[in-house]
């Protein structure tokens, strides 16, 4: 049986490099002893971003960041729900990964 890890990245700042050497940096080498996803809730950081498009663009920022740092093709979205129109809502976003 294969194990799995599962790190959701809450999008609430620009990433900078606290991020990288607490979160990202771990969550990333967890992939070299595990079958790794990332997803990013937005939805769950309306808690704290009250404006729509600052939450839109904060979860391009995180995106970026991660997928620069290593996650491509492992980077999911699930709870995001600030840019998306209904039919999106309905549909979870599947890793295409392996």
């Amino acid at each position: 049986m294969t194990k799995r890890s599962l790190t959701g990245i809450k999008p609430t700042g620009i990433p900078h490099i606290a991020n990288y050497i607490g979160a990202i940096r771990p969550a990333l080498a967890l992939g070299e002893q595990y079958d790794a996803y990332y997803f990013i809730a937005d939805y769950h950081a309306l808690t704290t971003v009250k404006d729509r498009q600052a939450l839109i663009d904060l979860t391009y920022e995180v995106a970026a960041a991660w997928l620069a740092m290593g996650s491509a093709g492992r980077l999911m979205r699930y709870g995001c729900r600030a840019g998306l129109g209904e039919a999106d809502r309905a549909r979870p976003t599947r890793p295409t990964h392996r």
